[in-house]
């Protein structure tokens, strides 16, 4: 009890401390005993004035603002147990965590992000455009270029090759200064039709509503994984497993055929010089292997 009353005395001192110091500071120069002169007869000086019709009214406004702001900040934690700025509160942490947990593990996905076209900008890896990028799985092309906002040529993005190349506007539903480069219909992202807008709004302003086009992001990301061809989706290195597999079966069931004449087996490697099952050296054996192979990759891609 003793502790809590002494906290409050020192809070009141404190209170009228700076209400002093309110009243006494302005524009116009106010003696101390001119201060007192106008608290005591206001209306029979100019300090009084001054006092009653500006300072005070001042002091008074400050005052409940900070009072009101102190209370809105001590029902923000005791309503929700954390700080009133926190990404908690806000959830731009919860669904920046889920939108890592959903494509963090997806393959990745090069991209051109376009700030604008003439002259020719994108951003680097320290903006947090580039942050939300890489959330959903992307990789910018120019990341690790050292400006912030650099200014590249378009041949840089020609030899980049991206497979989805991302903008923003303030316009819905339009490409706007994306459809440049559909005249360049060799590039992955036109080939693909992989050119993405997203609303400035929610992308270039850094608010709690990047949560949206982080979203929106990861949703255009995702559509030009589903764009890729199919090898290329599938797994080719699996697939190709997969045929060298089926070749070596061939090859031992070439041996077996012949009673293990000759060579029935090649080399590791497809395509090497090798024994057909009946001895004789040459490209018939090699070119069955070939055959065998591609089979056994596309069966294998299938089963991806």
């Amino acid at each position: 009890m003793r502790r809590a009353l002494l906290i409050r005395l020192a809070l009141g001192v404190a209170i009228c401390a700076a209400f002093a110091v309110a009243l006494a500071t302005g524009s116009s120069h106010l003696a101390p005993l001119e201060l007192f002169q106008g608290l005591v007869s206001p209306s029979d000086s100019v300090a009084g004035e001054i006092l009653f019709k500006l300072r005070l009214p001042r002091a008074l406004a400050a005052f409940a603002a900070g009072g009101l702001l102190a209370l809105a900040g001590v029902l923000m934690q005791v309503l929700l147990r954390n700080p009133l700025a926190d990404p908690y509160v806000l959830g731009l942490s919860g669904g920046a965590a889920e939108l890592h947990a959903r494509y963090a593990g997806r393959p990745r996905v090069t991209v051109f992000y376009q700030i604008w076209d003439k002259p020719l900008m994108t951003i680097n890896d320290d903006q947090l455009i580039s942050d939300v990028i890489r959330l959903c799985g992307g990789e910018n092309v120019f990341g690790n270029l050292k400006p912030l906002v650099p200014t590249i040529p378009t041949e840089s993005v020609v030899t980049a090759d991206p497979e989805a190349i991302i903008g923003s506007s303030a316009e819905v539903n339009t490409r706007g200064k994306l459809e440049g480069w559909k005249n360049w219909p060799h590039l992955k992202a036109v080939a693909r039709d992989n050119l993405f807008v997203i609303h400035s709004d929610l992308i270039s302003r850094h608010t709690p509503r990047v949560l949206q086009g982080a979203q929106q992001m990861c949703e255009h990301l995702e559509t030009a994984r589903s764009r890729r061809p199919i090898f290329f989706r599938r797994g080719r290195r699996r697939a190709f497993r997969g045929g060298v597999r089926q070749f070596t079966l061939w090859q031992e069931k070439q041996h077996d055929d012949y009673g293990g004449r000759g060579q029935g087996r090649c080399g590791a490697a497809i395509g090497s010089s090798c024994h057909d099952g009946l001895g004789a050296r040459g490209p018939r054996a090699d070119n069955a292997g070939y055959t065998v192979a591609v089979i056994g990759w596309a069966h294998y891609a299938e089963q991806e």
